[in-house]
């Protein structure tokens, strides 16, 4: 019995282990203030503006009760979805990152900037100087910016929430 305790207690900490970034989270709200404005043209803003509308932008409503399909979802499975961490780890930004305060047309308590590029407290500043563009993606990877255009990349990271990944609580 007791190797099964250790060996659970041992799964536990590999989870959180897995679900602890390397890097800080900085936050949506310092991501936006260049994102959304016209810096220069070395901010893309199509993104932001399309990131405004898309259903990750939202995902944190689908973790309440008055969401029908929500609702369907507790009764079979006999949960409730805000207090369900698998839940909440797809729904809403990376447990580190500060809490929005409050909701904007820019930025809402779903999936965050940093759920899909990194925990930016690495990347944050240097992303921010000229010569980031230049940078290397093993660079880039090594402050923890998710390269994104890498196809493989991406869909691991994608993969996570839409189709499950155990160690890190999704």
């Amino acid at each position: 019995w007791s190797s099964d305790v250790c060996s659970s207690d041992l799964a536990a900490e590999a989870v959180v282990a897995a679900r602890t970034p390397a890097f800080a989270a900085k936050g949506a709200d310092l991501c936006i203030r260049c994102h959304r404005s016209e810096q220069s043209a070395w901010v893309d803003l199509a993104t932001t503006k399309a990131w405004r509308h898309d259903a990750h932008s939202r995902a944190h409503l689908a973790l309440t009760s008055d969401n029908p399909r929500t609702r369907a979802m507790e009764q079979s499975l006999g949960i409730t979805a805000a207090r369900t961490a698998a839940c909440v780890a797809c729904h809403t930004h990376p447990a580190g990152e500060p809490p929005i305060e409050e909701e904007t047309d820019a930025v809402h308590a779903g999936i965050s900037c940093e759920t899909c590029h990194g925990a930016g407290g690495g990347y944050f500043e240097p992303h921010m100087e000229k010569r980031w563009r230049f940078l290397s993606t093993a660079d880039k990877e090594s402050l923890g910016m998710h390269d994104l255009r890498n196809p493989v990349r991406k869909a691991e990271n994608c993969l996570g929430c839409h189709l499950g990944d155990v160690p890190s609580g999704k």
